[in-house]
């Protein structure tokens, strides 16, 4: 069963390439910046970690992460997880926009990365390429905004 959760269906554009079998899921600009979008779980997610949609038979998330090693997933992230869920459960994301929790502790003005684990870090960690997905605008507040991947 797939659950895809969003307020405006005209966000999201999903492509099936029928010759090699995968879906890619793409959130368009229209996304406003409060809108948060849902999918099912693949695995134990935490909040605030880097997530990338998977479409084996129906699209599920799962966390980005040791993305040195998993180059191919960077393509398909999709947003930070803003709640935990288990495999199974329904996880809230967001692709664009501003998170805010009091347990963040960041320095200001600094782009946000993805850390080994999948945890947003204000540390660009990998060796071959930059993927910020974001910037920290207080120690308690992140602007979510992908940029391209950028080899080193």
């Amino acid at each position: 069963m797939s659950n895809i959760i969003i307020q405006d269906p005209a966000i999201v554009e999903l492509t099936v390439n029928d010759l090699d079998n995968t879906v890619e899921l793409n959130i368009t600009d229209a996304l406003s910046l409060n809108d948060t979008v849902s999918l099912e779980a693949g695995e134990l997610i935490q909040s605030h970690h880097a997530l990338y949609v998977s479409f084996s038979s129906t699209p599920k998330v799962f966390t980005l992460k040791n993305i040195n090693a998993h180059k191919q997933y960077v393509h398909l992230f999709c947003g930070v997880s803003l709640n935990s869920a288990a495999q199974g459960e329904i996880v809230k994301f967001k692709n664009l926009g501003v998170i805010e929790d009091p347990s963040f502790n960041y320095n200001a003005s600094s782009g946000l990365y993805i850390a080994a684990d999948g945890k947003m870090t204000e540390v660009n960690t990998e060796d071959h390429f930059s993927f910020q997905i974001g910037i920290i605008l207080t120690d308690k507040k992140v602007f979510i905004n992908p940029k391209v991947p950028i080899l080193k």
